[in-house]
C-alpha cells in the first residue's frame, strides 16, 4: 500500500506527499495494521481522522 502511494505521488507530482490522511470507517479498529502503516509513512506528516472511540 505504501509503495503504491509513493509511486502514484512520484508519477503525478514528482515528489512524495507532505501529508497523508487516514480516514474512512474507523481506522483505530485495526490497531496493529494502523501502527504498521503509520510506521511506514515516515516520509510524511500523518493525520488520523477518528471518532476517538478506542482511544483511552
Amino acid at each position: 500500500m505504501v509503495n503504491l502511494v509513493k509511486k502514484a505521488s512520484l508519477d503525478y507530482y514528482q515528489k512524495l506527499p507532505q501529508e497523508v490522511v487516514i480516514t474512512g470507517g474507523e481506522p483505530t479498529l485495526n490497531r496493529d495494521y494502523l501502527l504498521d502503516l503509520v510506521s511506514k509513512l515516515n516520509f510524511s506528516y500523518v493525520v488520523i481522522e477518528t471518532n476517538g472511540y478506542l482511544f483511552r
